[in-house]
């Protein structure tokens, strides 16, 4: 069998402990394949060596320091959420309507329904729930900047913002995150907001305080669930040159599955990321449960052997 080489691309040292388990379970399903698992930041050069063997880089951040002499690279970029929208589109995965934000604009009442959420296109903003609000389209076609309060980020934040159809999930809000890695679901979680928010027949005011996308009090549960499962693997056909997705999916009253958005950056390996550093502590088990719910480090290390297999050159 030919030698192959498989350049893994992390983070950080935090991701050093899951790539090398990973790296150990691709060279026990193929001996042949020689893993390399570096931090985007170390400067440093494979052996001359190495490169006389196919290769297949995968990264899972757009910038990295190590120079690749042969071979493709599959790697993390962000995508804007504007041009998701239009993937979505073209690859017939349900999504709800969006377009960019601007005081006074008219929005087509078949396209966005009765009620829209106004968000930040940014995604860094948005990871926080910061800005994002439910409104009647009526009522939002209407106000101007000054409703907002000065702290608010569309007073200042150089990024637009957007406007999409809002899809109920019920009193309580309730979102879906599935990771994939390489197109497989190596993780799928469900996020339910604790406290109930109004419901659609409230008047405006109580409609526009609500919190109906909760980013830091929800009640946290790994989920299994076919129907989804296969939603995301279409979902993450979409986008074959890029190895890790955070894909964001809620479903409808009416059990209607919807993506709302893929995060592509590649900051999104929850198993050591920093990002969810404080949950992991406040949940000791959290780490192990999600790697075993189904079986995410095995996943990963079968994906990244076939397609090093396939793609090496």
């Amino acid at each position: 069998m030919p030698k192959r080489n498989l350049i893994l691309i992390h983070r950080g040292p935090e991701y050093e402990k899951d790539f090398d388990e990973i790296a150990t379970k691709v060279n026990q399903l193929d001996r042949s394949i020689t893993v390399y698992h570096l931090p985007a930041g170390l400067d440093t050069e494979l052996p001359i060596a190495a490169w006389q063997n196919p290769t297949l880089t995968v990264a899972l951040t757009s910038k990295f320091r190590i120079p690749i002499k042969r071979g493709p690279i599959l790697k993390n970029f962000a995508i804007s959420k504007l041009a998701q929208q239009e993937i979505f589109r073209k690859n017939g995965i349900a999504t709800p309507p969006a377009t960019p934000f601007r005081f006074g604009m008219k929005l087509d009442p078949i396209v966005f329904g009765e009620f829209v959420i106004l968000k930040p296109a940014d995604l860094r903003i948005t990871s926080g729930g910061v800005g994002i609000h439910v409104f009647r389209r009526q009522r939002l076609e209407k106000i101007s900047e000054a409703y907002f309060p000065i702290t608010h980020p569309i007073r200042f934040s150089r990024h637009e913002f957007m406007v999409q159809r809002f899809i109920h999930t019920g009193r309580h809000p309730v979102n879906y995150r599935a990771t994939t890695f390489l197109g497989d679901v190596m993780t799928l979680e469900k996020f339910k907001g604790e406290a109930e928010t109004p419901p659609l027949t409230a008047p405006d005011e109580a409609i526009e305080q609500a919190n109906f996308a909760p980013k830091t009090s929800w009640e946290y549960t790994l989920f299994d669930d076919q129907e989804m499962i296969d939603f995301a693997l279409r979902i993450a056909c979409c986008f074959k040159t890029i190895p890790l997705l955070g894909i964001d999916i809620i479903q409808s009253t009416s059990g209607k599955l919807y993506v709302l958005e893929v995060n592509a950056g590649g900051n999104t390996w929850h198993y050591s990321s920093k990002m969810w550093e404080d949950h992991r502590k406040e949940n000791p088990d959290i780490y192990v449960r999600m790697k075993t719910q189904f079986g995410a480090f095995d996943i990963a290390a079968k994906r990244l052997t076939e397609v090093t297999q396939e793609l090496a050159s």
